[in-house]
């Protein structure tokens, strides 16, 4: 099919919904609150999901902003039935599109939360000829430090601009066309294009920022594919945390490709200095001091509403399943050596373990089954 004939179907599909009574929902138009750090929502290995293909997750994490490239452009949560059909997307999950207003208005979606040291991943199935980016350490002012997703011929996906900053640009490849790049900075084969870039569907851009002045990095599907390499040394406005931020360029020359699609998006705090996750990964303890070389735990799940705990202690013990909001599922108390603990009946969640022994404690954070 040609692309263009595909984008203007897509856009009628996307009206349709509308009309029809879609999830169309507008996201908040400024920010409300900021729903904080949230480790217990984190998964195993530190990211927390700020859009899960839901309305609800939508307006708890994002807002339009027309603070530069227009009127704020037209963002929207419903259903992708042609990327269902295409087998690009699972059913039942909806995707935030994104499309220019009339008259060439563009604009940005913000999150809610100001990030200073993170990674973030999106999903996106971008239309052809349309001009994007992805915004970090944003002033919510249109300032920010930029990796284009401008997908157009002679263009860029993942090089960095400093959006309303001084400082040079960098590309690591530019686009000859949907399915061919060339090199400019890029160390990897540009013969990879195909197998990591699909045009049919949604593909993941990762960045992550660092430090002050800020050094960020940026990739395609994975770390094997590096797009942006870049280290500021200018921090006159963009200092500190910012938003996250998605964009529509303003211009009708600049987004011809119809709707651009976002699947999912996850943000992993770090530590600033070290780059570790901020909220540890499962089985970490997360309290200073504590006897780690005395006190160990390992756990596994059993079945859809148990959880098997096994570890060692140095003497008697206590170990408590801990819910999200700080109550006391259940107690297990045991002598010293190793021991295993069956949990049933529990419902499926996001836990601590806390065992303790007259020496010391330490929390196991964020169990999941």
């Amino acid at each position: 099919m040609l692309r263009s004939a595909e984008n203007t179907l897509l856009a009628a599909a996307a009206l349709v919904a509308a009309l029809v009574g879609e999830s169309h929902a507008d996201f908040l138009r400024e920010p409300v609150k900021d729903p904080g750090l949230e480790c217990a929502s984190y998964d195993s290995e530190g990211w927390l999901t700020i859009f899960d293909g839901t309305q609800a997750s939508a307006e708890k994490y994002w807002w339009i902003s027309n603070a530069s490239h227009g009127d704020g452009g037209h963002w929207w949560v419903a259903d992708d039935p042609a990327a269902v059909t295409a087998g690009k997307l699972p059913a039942g999950r909806k995707v935030i599109w994104s499309d220019q207003n009339p008259g060439g208005n563009g604009g940005l979606l913000y999150t809610q939360r100001r990030y200073k040291d993170f990674e973030v991943r999106i999903s996106i199935f971008p239309g052809w000829m349309n001009d994007g980016g992805l915004f970090l350490r944003s002033n919510g002012k249109g300032q920010a430090w930029q990796v284009m997703i401008d997908y157009i011929a002679g263009k860029t996906i993942g090089g960095m601009w400093p959006e309303g900053l001084s400082g040079p640009s960098q590309d690591f490849i530019s686009l000859a066309s949907e399915t061919k790049v060339d090199a400019r900075l890029a160390k990897w084969n540009m013969a990879d294009w195909p197998k990591i870039w699909d045009p049919d569907g949604f593909n993941t851009i990762q960045a992550r920022v660092q430090n002050d002045p800020s050094h960020i990095t940026a990739f395609i599907t994975d770390s094997l594919h590096p797009v942006t390499d870049y280290q500021t040394t200018v921090q006159s406005v963009i200092t500190g945390d910012g938003y996250i931020g998605l964009q529509i360029h303003a211009g009708v020359e600049s987004w011809k490709g119809g709707p651009s699609r976002y699947q999912w998006i996850r943000v992993r705090e770090l530590t600033p200095g070290t780059g570790k996750p901020i909220c540890p990964p499962i089985g970490v303890s997360s309290i200073a001091g504590a006897k780690e070389k005395d006190l160990s735990l390992d756990w596994k799940a059993i079945g859809n509403n148990g959880l098997s705990v096994s570890g060692s202690a140095p003497e008697a013990y206590s170990l408590a399943l801990v819910d999200v909001h700080g109550r006391t599922v259940a107690i297990r108390n045991g002598g010293a050596g190793a021991w295993k603990e069956d949990f049933s009946g529990v419902k499926r969640g996001v836990y601590v373990l806390r065992l303790s022994t007259a020496k010391g404690s330490a929390n196991f954070r964020a169990v999941r089954f």
